[in-house]
């Protein structure tokens, strides 16, 4: 039906990416790429997913998080699709012990959601709450919040406007001694409330500084979005001075 599709059209399509502490130096950009295929129910292809951030200093990072790609329920035209998520990150604690290294971090990161899907209006918002620990090879963050997204105004039905919960795990083990190799894996959930919709995932995979101003890295995901989804992601990592 006509009306099954335009719902299906303006339904939300992020997956959750649970993040964590680990700042930028104040003046040091990061652009974190990952360009992939997943495949089930509703095959995509990404090219790229962007998240760039920049170290303010003092435990104060800005990021940017958008999404560009085609997937199959829009056809092969190549757009955004995620809206922009435009925020401010903040470490509010960070307590070490200076034996071991092993430490306690919280932080925030908040701010507005850019309507840039399609049929996508006005602004949104979106918030986490994130706790860290670190201890030897093995750092783990783990994260609670919400979002507010943009109207979604499909022509021919009612204006949406997407409420969720979302959660998730972030973890990565140094796999030597050099800050070379590492394991990393996540698993992340939203519920959307408006459109009694969910996403779960989860990803597993390896990443490797090949120069200290470069992590490259490869990562396999599955998980439920309307149904399953597999696929795998590669990922480039540069790291610059900016001021």
């Amino acid at each position: 039906m006509l009306l099954d599709a335009a719902v299906a059209s303006a339904r939300p399509r992020r997956r959750f990416e649970p993040t964590d502490l680990d700042l930028r130096d104040e003046g040091v950009a990061e652009i974190d790429t990952q360009v992939g295929y997943t495949g089930g129910t509703d095959p995509r292809v990404t090219a790229p997913d962007v998240e760039a951030s920049l170290g303010l200093g003092n435990g104060v990072q800005l990021e940017l998080d958008t999404t560009f790609g085609w997937d199959s329920q829009e056809g092969s035209t190549f757009r955004t699709v995620e809206n922009t998520w435009a925020t401010v990150k903040l470490q509010i604690a960070d307590i070490v012990d200076p034996e071991t290294k092993n430490f306690w971090a919280a932080g925030v990161q908040v701010g507005p959601k850019l309507p840039t899907m399609q049929y996508a209006r006005s602004w949104g918002v979106e918030g986490l709450a994130i706790l860290g620990r670190g201890q030897g090879p093995a750092h783990l963050f783990v994260q609670l919040g919400g979002l507010l997204d943009p109207y979604q105004a499909v022509p021919g039905t009612a204006r949406v406007r997407p409420l969720a919960i979302e959660g998730g795990v972030d973890a990565d083990i140094d796999l030597d001694d050099h800050d070379r190799w590492s394991f990393t894996a996540e698993i992340g959930a939203s519920h959307f409330f408006s459109l009694s919709q969910s996403e779960t995932h989860a990803t597993a995979g390896f990443a490797c500084n090949v120069l200290p101003t470069l992590e490259l890295a490869v990562i396999a995901i599955g998980g439920y979005s309307q149904g399953g989804q597999l696929g795998v992601l590669f990922g480039a990592t540069p790291r610059f001075a900016a001021f």
